[in-house]
C-alpha cells in the first residue's frame, strides 16, 4: 500500500492516487455523487406525487375508473379539508388544479437541476435552490393552508416534509458543494 503524501511541498508531478490530495479528491466525488442522488430523488419522489395527482384529477373527471391504483385521493382530502368553511367543489377544484401546476413545475426544475449538477458550480447550485424553493415554498403554503383550515393532522406530515427538504438542501449547500 502507498504511503500518504504528507509533504506539504510537494509538487504536482509527486501527487499519486495515495496522496491526501487524492484522498481529498475522492470524498468530493462521494460527498458530490450523494448530492446528486439527493436531487434525484426528490425529482423522481415528486413526479410520482405529481403522477397521482393529475391520475387522482383525471379520476374526478371521470376519465379514469374510480378504482384507477395510482390516483392519489388528494382531491377528496382538500374537499373533506375545506368541508368545515362550505367551500363549493369549484373552489376545491381550482385549489387542487393550483397544486397540481406546483408540483409539475417544481417537477420540471428537479429534473434541470439533476441534469445541470455536474455543471459549474454557479449554474449548479442555482438550479439546485430553484428546484427546492418552489417545493419548500408548496411545503409551506400547505402547512399554512393545514393551520388556517385547522387540518392538523395533514399539517404534521407537510412540515416534516418541508424539514426533510431543507435539510436536503442544507447538505447540499454546506457539504456536496463545499469548496476546499
Amino acid at each position: 500500500m502507498q504511503e500518504l503524501n504528507r509533504n506539504p511541498d510537494a509538487s504536482a508531478s509527486q501527487i499519486g492516487p495515495g496522496s491526501s490530495e487524492a484522498a481529498r479528491d475522492g470524498a468530493t466525488w462521494h460527498r458530490r455523487t450523494l448530492g446528486h442522488g439527493i436531487v434525484i430523488f426528490w425529482g423522481v419522489w415528486l413526479a410520482i406525487v405529481f403522477a397521482s395527482n393529475v391520475c387522482d384529477g383525471l379520476v374526478q373527471l371521470r376519465l379514469l375508473p374510480v378504482s384507477w391504483p395510482l390516483a392519489s385521493g388528494n382531491f377528496g382530502a382538500i374537499s373533506q379539508t375545506t368541508l368545515r368553511y362550505g367551500s363549493p367543489t369549484v373552489v376545491n377544484a381550482v385549489l387542487f388544479l393550483g397544486v397540481i401546476v406546483w408540483e409539475g413545475a417544481a417537477t420540471a426544475l428537479y429534473l434541470r437541476a439533476a441534469l445541470l449538477y455536474r455543471a459549474a458550480r454557479d449554474h449548479a447550485l442555482a438550479a439546485i435552490f430553484s428546484a427546492f424553493s418552489a417545493s419548500l415554498a408548496l411545503w409551506g403554503a400547505f402547512v399554512l393552508a393545514d393551520e388556517f383550515l385547522i387540518a392538523y393532522s395533514l399539517e404534521a406530515p407537510h412540515l416534516r416534509l418541508f424539514i426533510a427538504q431543507l435539510l436536503s438542501l442544507l447538505y447540499l449547500e454546506l457539504v456536496a458543494f463545499k469548496q476546499t
